[in-house]
């Protein structure tokens, strides 16, 4: 008995497009921090429209709405604070904010530290090939983050549309 595609397709179809966009956007959004250490305005933007997606296809309540929205107040003032001292990005912050907008809170712990434990590998692989390059000064442009957000991000988000249809 062979499976068909319609079988192994886990989404509908306005799920399945909101999967695949914010595939697109994540990827685009990790090669340009990657290469010039900057995540644009205009993806976190759409990245946010797709995120505020999932609450309304999956008609959450008001309650469950709000603890989204609150989620990501919470990223933008604890961000705000780190951008402040110099720990990470501004770009990371809103990325963070934005993709909060549509993970469940039961999934949203586990984004934070999924993202902040792939983030220390990103960063401990940097620091590495620095010293086995041999480079004396450990001081990097940074890490691009966006390596580390996007993948929690997007399984948090994935996780959040299989619970909750």
């Amino acid at each position: 008995m062979s499976a068909s595609l319609d079988d192994l397709w886990v989404f509908p179809a306005k799920e399945g497009l909101i999967v695949v966009l914010l595939t697109f956007f994540f990827l685009r959004i990790c090669v340009s921090d990657y290469r010039e250490r900057k995540i644009l305005n205009q993806h976190v933007f759409w990245v946010m429209v797709l995120s505020l997606c999932v609450p309304l296809l999956y008609g959450w309540d008001l309650d469950t709405i709000l603890r989204s929205f609150y989620q990501a107040g919470i990223v933008l003032i604890f961000g705000f604070v780190l951008f402040l001292l110099r720990v990470c990005g501004a770009g990371d912050i809103k990325l963070m904010a934005a993709v909060s907008l549509g993970i469940a809170v039961h999934w949203w712990q586990l984004f934070l530290f999924s993202t902040l434990f792939l983030g220390g590998l990103i960063g401990a692989g940097m620091l590495l090939v620095r010293r086995l390059k041999g480079e004396k000064n450990i001081r990097h442009p940074g890490v691009p983050y966006a390596l580390a957000i996007c993948p929690a991000a997007w399984c948090g988000i994935v996780l959040t549309m299989l619970s909750t249809g």
